[in-house]
């Protein structure tokens, strides 16, 4: 009977502790509250020996306990449990990054000006239908036409420093006269320069301004030309969308004629003055029409291998400005615009220095004639 009534007073025990939270208080974790009947921290599974325990020992009783025991997590199990949350998070913040990352790269890609051209030309070849050498060629004339506000700008500006020029001139005779050296002199240069920056702000001109439309062509250019090389590379109606002999845009010219054209149509702008508009006398318009010359002979053999797409835009760009160059002298186009009229073609230097040598003659002939009237007359 007593050992029946000790099995039913364990029994009970193990019961009432199992339903009560352990707060066995530790010096690493303090109180801590686990459910259900066992604590791994601070004791052993009922049925073994417990330290804290003040019951009996040596019991051996296996209870059902145990049961529950099973249901609760160990540590190991817990900090694997961590470790994969861990991972699946580390996971998908890998993944959000990687995303977010391509996003802001698209985003960065289309603020580059090339795909801006290149969405421009495939708006053309789909609105229009137009094969791929015409759709190049008229988006290079509506980009030109886009920028002659800024050519008729610039013309305008040149306009007003030829005005200027005299003003400029007789600056600095005056202070030639002060100081042969006035720019060597601290001073003196200082003076100069808020004179003429007067002068300037007076007429609303700058030299730097006579030079608006390299700095839009030579962007503009740099532009085309990698917008074409990529969609030579992934465009693939570029290999049907030539004319005539170069019928492949992504090949070289088989004849190389079209590397030709491009430097004779280049040079015809130079001679015609196209190129030297901005020079703002007759030297530095010789050493800029000189300059030009060697670049179109250089242009050959620079562009031999270029793909037949580079020049759909190089080719009729030259030609716009060949037009736009000659339509800007037409002094009703002038009036329009608000330029002065061109100024009246002047005598060639030979035939004024003939004159000159002709007169003195005619003088000295007609003198003689005079002395022997009187003469005879005597």
């Amino acid at each position: 009977m007593l050992r029946g009534a000790l099995r039913r007073g364990v029994t009970a025990r193990a019961s009432l502790l199992a339903s009560t939270p352990c707060t066995v208080r530790s010096a690493a974790l303090g109180s801590h509250v686990l459910p259900n009947a066992a604590c791994t921290l601070c004791a052993v599974p009922w049925g073994g020996r417990r330290a804290f325990s003040s019951g009996p020992s040596g019991l051996g009783d296996s209870l059902a306990i145990s049961a529950a025991n099973a249901k609760i997590p160990t540590i190991s199990s817990v900090v694997e449990a961590s470790r994969e949350s861990l991972t699946a998070a580390n996971g998908n913040v890998t993944d959000f990054m990687a995303a977010s990352a391509t996003e802001a790269a698209s985003s960065l890609s289309m603020l580059k000006p090339t795909v801006w051209i290149e969405s421009l030309l495939e708006l053309v070849n789909s609105g229009t239908g137009l094969p791929w050498w015409a759709t190049v060629a008229a988006g290079t004339f509506a980009i030109r036409f886009a920028a002659v506000p800024l050519f008729v700008m610039q013309m305008k500006n040149i306009e007003t420093l030829k005005i200027v020029q005299p003003l400029l001139d007789a600056t600095n005779k005056k202070y030639e006269k002060m100081d042969p050296e006035y720019r060597t002199n601290a001073s003196l240069a200082g003076k100069y320069a808020d004179e003429v920056g007067a002068l300037m702000k007076a007429h609303k001109c700058h030299p730097l301004k006579s030079l608006t439309t390299l700095f839009v062509q030579a962007p503009l250019f740099v532009t085309f030309y990698l917008t074409l090389k990529n969609m030579v590379d992934s465009c693939e109606s570029f290999k049907d969308g030539g004319i005539a002999w170069f019928t492949d845009l992504t090949a070289v010219d088989p004849y190389h004629v079209l590397p030709v054209i491009t430097a004779a149509t280049f040079l015809l702008n130079v001679e015609l003055g196209m190129e030297t508009q901005a020079a703002t006398n007759q030297r530095q318009a010789a050493i800029m029409k000189n300059v030009f010359r060697g670049l179109a002979a250089m242009m050959i053999p620079f562009t031999w291998n270029f793909n037949a797409a580079i020049f759909m835009y190089w080719i009729p760009n030259n030609i716009f400005s060949l037009f736009q160059g000659r339509a800007i002298r037409l002094d009703p186009i002038r009036k329009a615009v608000g330029l002065p009229p061109m100024p009246a073609k002047a005598a060639p230097s030979g035939n004024a220095r003939q004159q000159d040598v002709v007169i003195p003659q005619k003088l000295a002939q007609n003198k003689p004639r005079k002395n022997r009237t009187k003469k005879e007359s005597i």
